[in-house]
């Protein structure tokens, strides 16, 4: 597996853990207690706090993923900025006028196959985000992102 793969595998863990700890009740209300039973003080606001918490979940998967502290000091924060960006991008477009797609790499179906990968995102799914299959249509979806991002990017510059 290539270093990309290790990295984006790692901000989606950073990104699921971390929401998982500080928006989501999780089974039988477990983490929504959690929360209660921390605070606040310093755990109940890190807990709280998402940009927080995702420096503090990343950083033993940049210690695990790398070899030498400069490496580890570098992607300790790259982690945590990528799971901020999806976390920002999942709750701040505005669902009528954006549509969220998974485009995964060809490579990710076939390792662990397309029922694993459907089972894996279905409740994202079922909440509006289009899953790209891996033979059809990814190429138009990128493109159709392009276009779009494209446009809002002149729009803003004039």
């Amino acid at each position: 597996m290539t270093s990309f793969y290790w990295f984006v595998l790692a901000v989606l863990v950073t990104w699921r853990v971390t929401h998982l700890l500080s928006t989501e009740s999780g089974p039988w209300n477990v983490f929504e207690r959690m929360r209660r039973l921390a605070g606040t003080g310093f755990f109940g606001e890190l807990l709280a706090c998402f940009y927080c918490l995702s420096l503090w979940i990343a950083a033993p998967l940049a210690f695990v993923l790398t070899g030498g502290w400069r490496h580890r000091l570098l992607l300790w924060p790259a982690l945590s900025a990528g799971a901020i960006l999806l976390e920002r991008i999942a709750s701040e477009l505005p669902l009528d006028d954006y549509r969220v797609a998974a485009v995964l790499h060809p490579n990710i179906w076939y390792g662990h196959g397309p029922g694993q990968i459907r089972s894996w995102l279905a409740r994202a799914e079922r909440a509006g985000m289009l899953l790209v299959p891996p033979l059809d249509g990814w190429r138009q979806t990128l493109i159709a992102a392009d276009a779009k991002t494209a446009t809002r990017l002149v729009r803003r510059l004039t």
